[in-house]
């Protein structure tokens, strides 16, 4: 009965780590550029209790429970979001944002197109930030400063990526270009919160992005969660840990016959 309560266990266990993975997409069914994860498992160690015996086919074995086998990212395109707002931008295809972190200097990766601008140097310079206040960089990893001479309002973004300032006499040439980068394998990133991934072993190094990757202005990505599939597992994980439960409490109760047995 130990070891029937012991797999219950690990069921429970890997239930309940499916079920936080659920819940943290549902919380984040609102926020631009979030990318889900999926849960899926393996089955443990097996201990064989009969081999083949002589012409006789024997496979006694039995099992030790399930558990985790690993988180997956979904990295599919959430749909454009229209904002109308001058720094929200939108990438149509297989790339993401390069972003600096101002203190470590470290190098993310975001789907999440909502910028803003930083005023540093008494207003001198003006760089585009994400909310947590990470540099947007260009194509060549540096900060984008708005130049002096234009105002927020009046930056453009072309569809592939180069920003202008847009005058009372028209465009002024081009004074940045927006960096996008391309991962061999993006589903190997490392999630490190605030829709931010860094680079992994096994995502391999950020490469350029392709030029049919298209930027969009005034539009963010929203989330990539399609709550009607998370509330069908949602579902399917409470009854595995519903019978999960009960397993134990099967297991406990026989127990507790054979404790009481008399000879």
């Amino acid at each position: 009965m130990m070891q029937a309560a012991s797999t219950a266990k690990m069921a429970l266990l890997a239930q309940q780590t499916r079920m936080d993975t659920i819940a943290n997409n549902l919380a984040n069914v609102n926020t631009a550029g979030f990318k889900t994860r999926s849960v899926t498992f393996k089955d443990m160690l097996y201990t064989t209790m009969r081999r083949q015996e002589g012409e006789q086919t024997v496979n006694l074995q039995k099992g030790t429970g399930v558990k985790v086998g690993s988180t997956d990212l979904s990295m599919y395109q959430g749909i454009p979001e229209m904002t109308g707002a001058t720094l929200d931008f939108f990438i149509d295809g297989d790339a993401m944002f390069m972003v600096r972190e101002p203190n470590t200097g470290e190098t993310y990766y975001t789907r999440n197109g909502a910028f803003m601008v930083s005023l540093e140097n008494d207003g001198a310079e003006r760089y585009i930030v994400t909310a947590q206040g990470y540099y947007l960089l260009d194509e060549n990893g540096e900060r984008i400063n708005i130049p002096e001479d234009g105002k927020t309002e009046q930056v453009r973004v072309s569809m592939d990526g180069t920003l202008y300032i847009v005058g009372d006499d028209g465009e002024s040439a081009g004074f940045a270009q927006v960096g996008r980068r391309w991962f061999n394998n993006p589903y190997g990133l490392y999630s490190e919160g605030n829709t931010m991934f860094s680079v992994s072993e096994s995502s391999g190094e950020a490469v350029a992005a392709r030029v049919d990757v298209k930027l969009l202005q005034g539009y963010i990505e929203a989330s990539n969660t399609d709550t009607s599939v998370e509330m069908v597992n949602l579902i399917k994980t409470q009854r595995a840990y519903s019978f999960a439960s009960r397993a134990i409490t099967t297991a406990d109760e026989m127990d507790a016959i054979a404790n009481n047995m008399r000879t």
